[in-house]
């Protein structure tokens, strides 16, 4: 992936302090002048003391300017199916409302996350998801980069960060409430995606008012 003039100098990131996302804001590093790690969280999360051990790694390896923002959740409009059919797809969908928010505010045109190749099984992680959250995403000109998504293992993943002496463990926050993937396909699959493409449309369309973040710790840069 090259900026190549197309894309703006900062790019947000929605960041989980997990090995994906890590290994995500790195890459990105390369690539833009400026970096936003956003984490949404919920009344259900926790491990955040984990998530800031993470920070703390990246403030060693990234080179370019770096903000963590830690913001509540947005919810979306309730599925019309029952929970056991969703997942977590419901979740996973209003990130990016978050992540738009605060790319709207920055005036970002570019948001990723740490979708990687050896979980495209989960719902939201899906071929057909991924290309309606970024035909979704364009609608409102904003690009979805998926700067990990070649990565077939976790193995291949703890192998790269390992090279930045990055913790292979993963770090990120845990929800209580998380649900198996109900491993969709075809149409239950598209049916599920669909309605929560709409749903994120409806939030877009709304977001009026600024994201006010809970935290947020300088990483890198900032005139540090």
């Amino acid at each position: 992936m090259s900026t190549d003039g197309a894309f703006s100098s900062t790019c947000v990131v929605l960041f989980s302090g997990g090995r994906d996302s890590t290994l995500a804001a790195i890459r990105l590093a390369r690539l833009f002048e400026r970096i936003v790690l956003v984490t949404v969280k919920s009344p259900y999360m926790t491990g955040l003391r984990n998530l800031q051990s993470r920070l703390e790694e990246l403030k060693r390896v990234l080179a370019v300017q770096c903000e963590w923002m830690l913001v509540p959740e947005k919810r979306l409009l309730p599925y019309q199916v029952s929970g056991k059919d969703l997942g977590c797809i419901g979740c996973h969908f209003s990130y990016f409302a978050s992540a738009y928010s605060i790319a709207r505010q920055l005036g970002s045109d570019s948001i990723a996350c740490g979708f990687v190749e050896y979980q495209n099984s989960w719902v939201e992680q899906t071929p057909y998801s991924v290309a309606r959250l970024r035909d979704l995403m364009s609608q409102y000109r904003i690009k979805l980069l998926l700067p990990v998504a070649d990565l077939r293992s976790k193995a291949e993943v703890q192998t790269e960060l390992a090279t930045y002496g990055v913790t292979q463990d993963s770090l990120e926050l845990k929800c209580s409430k998380q649900e198996t993937d109900p491993g969709l396909a075809e149409s239950p699959l598209k049916a599920i995606v669909d309605q929560g493409i709409e749903a994120l449309r409806v939030v877009l369309d709304n977001d009026q008012r600024s994201e006010h973040p809970l935290q947020t710790v300088v990483v890198s840069g900032c005139g540090k």
